[in-house]
C-alpha cells in the first residue's frame, strides 16, 4: 500500500534521494531561492519517496535519513553552481539554506518516521511477532 516499486536496499535510494534533492535544489534555486515553497515541498516529496522505495525492513534508515539528504543535496548543489573557490564561500551557500531549511528538514524527518512506521505494521500484522 506504502510502497513504490519492489523495494530497493537504503544504500541506492539514498544516493538517488541526495542527487535529486541537489538537483532540484541547484534548479529551483534561480526561480525563488531556498527561502521559496518549491524546494521545500520538492524535498518533502523526495524524502517521502525515499521511504516508499526502500524495502519495508530498511523503511526506518530511510526515515531518518531526511536531514542528511537536506545537507549533502545542498552541498552538492553548491558544488554544481560552482561556489567551492573559497571555504567561507561555500560555507555561506551551505549553511544559510540549511539553517533556512531547518522546520522542514524536521517536519520531513516526522512525517518519514511516520510512513516507516505505517510501512513495518503494514508488513507486519499485530499478533506476528
Amino acid at each position: 500500500m506504502f510502497a513504490v516499486g519492489p523495494g530497493f536496499s537504503w544504500p541506492v535510494v539514498g544516493v538517488v534521494a541526495v542527487v535529486a534533492t541537489g538537483l532540484l535544489a541547484r534548479l529551483l534555486e534561480d526561480r525563488a531561492g531556498l527561502l521559496g515553497v518549491a524546494f521545500p515541498l520538492a524535498y518533502l516529496a523526495v524524502c517521502l519517496l525515499a521511504v516508499a522505495m526502500v524495502r519495508p525492513r530498511s523503511a526506518a534508515v530511510a526515515g531518518l535519513a531526511p536531514a542528511v539528504t537536506a545537507a549533502l543535496g545542498i552541498v552538492l548543489a553548491a558544488v554544481l553552481a560552482g561556489r567551492t573557490a573559497s571555504s567561507t564561500l561555500f560555507l555561506l551557500t551551505v549553511l544559510a539554506p540549511l539553517a533556512r531549511l531547518f522546520w522542514w528538514m524536521l517536519a520531513a524527518t516526522a512525517a518519514c518516521l511516520l510512513l516507516a512506521l505505517a510501512r513495518r505494521r503494514r508488513r507486519s500484522p499485530r499478533g506476528a511477532r
